[in-house]
Order: C-alpha cells, then structure tokens, then sequence
C-alpha cells in the first residue's frame, strides 16, 4: 500500500516540475513530441468552436525525440506517468485479488477506473495544448487518487472493530448501571 503511494508521489513530482517549468507547452503531439514524425499524432491548426489551436513550428515539425530542456522535461513526465500508472493498476489488481479488506476493494477499483482517465486526460492536455478545466480536471483526478489510497492506508492500518480478530480485544470493566456497547472492546 505504502508502494502505491510512494509511485503516486513520484509521479506528483514529475507533474509538477513539468507544470512549473511550463514544459506541457513544449509538446504537442502525442506520442512523440512533436507532430509530422511517425506514429505521432497532433491537431495544430484546428479549430475547436471559437478557438483555433496554434499552428506548431515548421522547424520542430517530424520530430519524434525532444531537443529541448522543457521537451525532455515534458516526454520524461510522459514516461513515468506511463510507467508509473501501469504499475499502480498491476499493483492495485494484485491489491484486489488478494483481498486484504473487504472494505477497500472499492478503493482498488476506483484506482483502476481512474488512472486511464488520468492518461487521457494527460493526451488531451498534450493535444489541445493545455486547456484550463482539462488541466484542472487532470489535477482534481490526481488529488482524487490521493484521497483514495490515504484512505486505504488508514484503514488497512487500523481495521474497523468488526474486522478485528476477537483474540485481539482486551475486556474492559463496565460501570455500574451505565452500558456502552462500542465501549467494551477496544484493539489490542
């Protein structure tokens, strides 16, 4: 669990320094870095409602690889996001196969249902040059992913009394006259 979160960290990391150095900009197309090479998928030029996404510079054009500070910044973000999230859902599947709590198989789902939404919202950030709600959105998705694996941590770290084994539990005296059932047994 804990691994999940140091991988989730890193990935943060490399997010932010490419937000900080405005390295997104770089990129435009998807997988490489720049649109005309091969395999190498962009939409310069076009025009989305009112907005018209700016052409890419003629002489960045066919190029697979970055030259750039900000352009390797960017493919290296590119790179552990892709890494990162392909071993968080191998990770979260083998979470979910072993079963550890029955409440937080609804933990490991949620990490396999939002990390391709975070991919995709990462391509279409590259694509369409870093729109505000998608960039946003992206941000919110991760910050979610957060939220889902602390809350699985805590709770594999201390399970609800139900889920604690009875040979566990310490008995406490009970006050006379006065019974409180969530009182009585407390974790060894």
């Amino acid at each position: 669990m804990v691994w999940l979160l140091t991988i989730l960290f890193i990935i943060a990391a490399s997010g932010g320094y490419n937000s900080s150095t405005y390295s997104g900009y770089a990129c435009e197309a998807f997988p490489g870095c720049h649109e005309g090479a091969a395999l190498s998928f962009g939409l310069s030029g076009m025009e989305l409602g009112e907005t018209r996404l700016p052409e890419a510079p003629a002489e960045l054009q066919g190029r697979f690889l970055p030259v750039y500070a900000n352009e390797w910044v960017h493919m290296l973000h590119r790179l552990i996001a892709i890494v990162g999230g392909t071993a968080l859902m191998f990770m979260a599947w083998a979470w979910l196969v072993r079963n550890p709590l029955p409440a937080l198989n609804k933990s490991g789902w949620w990490i396999l249902i939002l990390i391709p939404l975070e991919v995709l919202l990462g391509i279409a950030n590259a694509l369409l040059r870093i729109p505000i709600p998608l960039s946003s959105l992206h941000t919110a998705l991760f910050a979610t992913m957060v939220g889902i694996l602390s809350y699985a941590l805590v709770r594999a770290m201390h399970p609800m009394q139900a889920q604690v084994d009875q040979s566990r539990l310490i008995r406490l005296p009970q006050k006379a006259g006065k019974k409180e059932p969530h009182l009585e047994k407390i974790p060894a």
